[in-house]
């Protein structure tokens, strides 16, 4: 279990919905990193409207609840929600693998299990993406592969005795939601650490709107060692041609290895004189005994915009 040891900075207050402009509206917080990642590490004040809160939270709700609701019970960070006592474990077997594709054709479920948390087999899982389309001179992201990126703890599953081609399913995997919210976090950051220095190119997207999204979203590759904080974000001028545009990094959970994500969040308007960088820092330890990393098979969205 881990706490959080990072003291909650309080940006000045934005006046207006970061996201869509909105002004003489009731105004709400905006966590830049969401509570359930990172607690009160980083609030930039009255910076969301009902319309745009509600979106960004639905965004939220499916990685936190979902796609991270296990691991994060199991890793001890913030939450508004009880922890449950129990997940539940979907055991299956293959029925039909494809070792040419390293894909599951066909499986059968073989019942649920109620685990106690504490039992439960820990994994954490995110997406990696190919280099935003925009910084490779890459005209859609249409057909563009993308992976399942996993950490378990092998321990963990052996204790669960999964005989041969058995195993269980995984939490739902939401690309979807995790851009949107990749989306949504950069953009926070950008407003809160540089201002008004650059011109918006995804809060559309934000807001729920369709955009070729791995034009603006992907994957950089991460230093050589793993962070020795629990995220890191970052911002920075990236030179495209003749344009200059606003990179925001993103390393969430880079202390046990993971992918790290880069958003295009737009143009910047005038020269930037610093590097805003923030580091969510922590005591204690993330429930990995023997931690593997597993990379599933690659997908691709059949439209380039969602």
């Amino acid at each position: 279990m881990i706490k959080i040891t990072t003291p909650t900075t309080k940006r000045d207050p934005a006046r207006c919905c970061i996201y869509c402009g909105a002004v003489d509206v009731t105004l709400t917080d905006e966590h830049v990193l969401s509570f359930g990642l990172a607690g009160d590490s980083l609030v930039l004040p009255a910076a969301s409207c009902a319309t745009c809160q509600a979106a960004t939270s639905k965004v939220e709700t499916v990685c936190l609840r979902h796609l991270w609701w296990p691991f994060r019970t199991q890793a001890g960070v913030p939450t508004r929600t009880a922890a449950p006592e129990n997940f539940s474990l979907k055991r299956m077997r293959v029925e039909e693998y494809d070792r040419e594709r390293d894909e599951i054709k066909r499986y059968v479920q073989l019942g649920m299990d109620d685990v106690p948390v504490d039992q439960y087999p820990i994994f954490y899982q995110t997406f990696e993406f190919p280099e935003p389309g925009i910084t490779v001179s890459r005209e859609t992201s249409a057909g563009i592969a993308y992976s399942l990126w996993c950490k378990i703890d092998s321990t963990q599953f052996r204790k669960h005795n999964f005989r041969s081609q058995e195993g269980f399913r995984l939490s739902p995997g939401r690309p979807e939601a995790f851009c949107r919210l990749l989306a949504k976090t950069a953009h926070a950051f950008a407003v809160s650490e540089c201002g008004a220095i650059f011109e918006p190119a995804i809060t559309e997207y934000v807001r729920g709107e369709p955009v070729d999204r791995l034009q603006w979203i992907g994957c950089i590759n991460p230093p050589t060692t793993k962070s020795t904080a629990l995220h890191e974000i970052k911002a920075g001028p990236l030179r495209v041609g003749s344009i200059d545009y606003l990179a925001v990094d993103i390393w969430l959970f880079g202390c046990i290895g993971t992918p790290l994500h880069r958003v295009i969040v737009g143009r910047l308007l005038q020269d930037m004189h610093c590097r805003p960088f923030f580091r969510v820092e922590y005591e204690g330890d993330l429930p990995f005994t023997e931690a593997q990393t597993l990379r599933g098979t690659a997908s691709s969205w059949e439209s380039p915009a969602g």
